[in-house]
């Protein structure tokens, strides 16, 4: 029997090399032999299995969590799981199509930018903190714009991170977040017009950016141990410890702030 090579997008390939790993074949065959005129029935299991594979990836982070679910989730939509189906099963082969144009809706340069914005703004807590940022910059769009950039690719949950976890949440987030336009994502922060064309200048000032980690870092720490204070998981010694560790970055954000007031920040 001669297979047909269908082109595919890159979502719909890595989704293959993840489900190849696992027993969806047979799980699929015994789908099509069961509910062979339900046409949605192999999306339902090959959606279940990456659902269910793993624990929770992105519920643990009541801050951040939601807008990278919203990210992985696009990404999850762009797969065609007809294609994924067919070819598991053996009736076609699959080979990467050519780059499509982006799909604009008219309000955001891309939609993966619509998507993070949209995000920030359902959380009171995350907007105050991207807002903060543009204050910390001095509006200056290049600037906040980075440090923005910054913010969301070292943020990703840990749990995606680890061994643990399916490649699949870290590809698809990183394949959003490269799409992110950062100038235009700086531009809704500080609320000005964006300049459409107006790229990133991702040199910038290194003092800058590396001033800009570490006072993320020392707010993730923050906020991550002030959640593991309450996890009803840990006994009350590490509940104790965590309330600690919140505190120690919480003044030591204090002190670096005041440092750059002082301006001893740097080595002389």
């Amino acid at each position: 029997m001669s297979i047909i090579g269908l082109s595919a997008r890159p979502e719909t390939l890595l989704f293959l090399a993840w489900a190849i790993r696992t027993d969806l074949r047979e799980r699929l065959i015994q789908v099509h032999q069961a509910r062979q005129y339900d046409a949605t029935a192999p999306e339902y299991v090959l959606r279940g299995a990456i659902k269910y594979s793993q624990p929770p990836v992105f519920e643990g982070d009541s801050v951040y969590g939601p807008v990278y679910e919203a990210l992985f989730v696009y990404r999850l939509n762009r797969v065609e799981f007809r294609l994924v189906d067919w070819a598991l099963r053996g009736y076609n082969a699959v080979y990467l199509k050519e780059a499509e144009a982006a799909a604009l809706d008219g309000t955001y340069s891309t939609a993966e930018t619509g998507i993070l914005w949209q995000s920030i703004a359902k959380n009171d807590r995350l907007l105050f903190h991207v807002k903060s940022i543009g204050r910390d910059w001095g509006g200056n769009i290049q600037q906040v714009a980075n440090a923005l950039r910054l913010l969301f690719v070292f943020r990703t949950p840990l749990l995606m991170r680890t061994s643990t976890s399916s490649f699949l949440f870290q590809e698809f987030v990183s394949m959003s977040l490269e799409q992110v336009n950062w100038v235009e994502l700086a531009a809704l922060v500080l609320e000005i017009p964006y300049q459409p064309g107006e790229t990133l200048q991702k040199e910038g000032d290194d003092e800058a950016m590396q001033l800009a980690l570490l006072k993320e870092l020392l707010w993730r720490g923050y906020v991550d141990f002030g959640e593991f204070s309450l996890h009803p998981l840990f006994s009350q010694q590490v509940h104790d410890l965590c309330m600690d560790l919140t505190d120690a970055c919480f003044q030591a954000q204090r002190e670096v702030e005041r440092l750059e007031e002082s301006q001893h920040l740097y080595r002389n």
